[in-house]
């Protein structure tokens, strides 16, 4: 469910991913027939439960997303198995009370999508900024979350995404738990991102503040991690012969 980007531009990413291709080149005019091979190639493998939902930025709130899901279950017979919610912070929420700050705005949204995932019993994916003391930060705190402290209280699970100076040149993002229901906290992890093909690959794990984690950029092991996702040398068996 998105409040921000354009539901197609979703669509855009998720196909760049599955068919190994940069995202720039799905929009070329030229390399029309190549994507269209590939996608009907990836169709006859995956079937396809994912549905993209837009909504326009402040225009929605818990009550629509339910609606909407109870709408696609009793038409379609389908039902969400996770849901993604983009974002928080410019959601609205079920009840709007004149005089709502920041903070009683932010969790009330928070206390929603709560909320939902126990009535559809779904697992809820959602998202908040850092504050911009915590942008370029390689050690985020909950209390460098955006938006309202009471939302950390409402989540089951919070994991920070950053790429402080250090990792942008590695391309690779750091997750950090900040919060864990009855585990331990403060687990940090490493992933290379692939922008182009909108994609997250596993890497060595190390400690960057005192060495450089070593990249995996081998043939094997990209192979490995690309075929996890995208199932190339089974594309050849549905075109074979051809230049795919």
């Amino acid at each position: 469910v998105s409040h921000e980007m354009r539901d197609a531009k979703i669509g855009e990413r998720i196909i760049a991913n599955l068919i190994d291709m940069e995202t720039f080149l799905i929009r070329d005019p030229k390399q029309r027939d190549k994507v269209k091979k590939r996608a009907e190639a990836v169709k006859k493998m995956l079937k396809s439960r994912l549905k993209i939902k837009e909504y326009p930025t402040s225009t929605a709130n818990t009550n629509n997303i339910m609606s909407c899901v109870r709408d696609m279950e009793k038409k379609l017979n389908w039902k969400p198995d996770l849901i993604f919610v983009d974002s928080v912070n410019i959601m609205l929420p079920n009840n709007m009370i004149r005089g709502m700050n920041t903070n009683d705005f932010c969790m009330a949204i928070s206390t929603d999508l709560r909320r939902m995932s126990f009535e559809l019993d779904v697992p809820v994916v959602s998202c908040m900024q850092l504050k911009r003391e915590g942008f370029n930060s390689s050690n985020i705190e909950i209390t460098d979350v955006a938006g309202s402290i009471g939302s950390m209280t409402v989540a089951g699970v919070i994991v920070a995404i950053t790429q402080p100076e250090e990792m942008k040149e590695l391309k690779r993002y750091v997750f950090k738990t900040l919060k864990v229901r009855d585990q331990e906290r403060y687990l940090t992890s490493y992933v290379n991102v692939d922008y182009a093909k909108m994609r997250l690959t596993d890497c060595e794990q190390g400690n960057y503040a005192t060495e450089s984690p070593k990249m995996i950029f081998t043939d094997n092991d990209m192979s490995e991690a690309v075929n996890l996702i995208s199932p190339i040398p089974v594309l050849d068996k549905f075109n074979a012969g051809e230049d795919i």
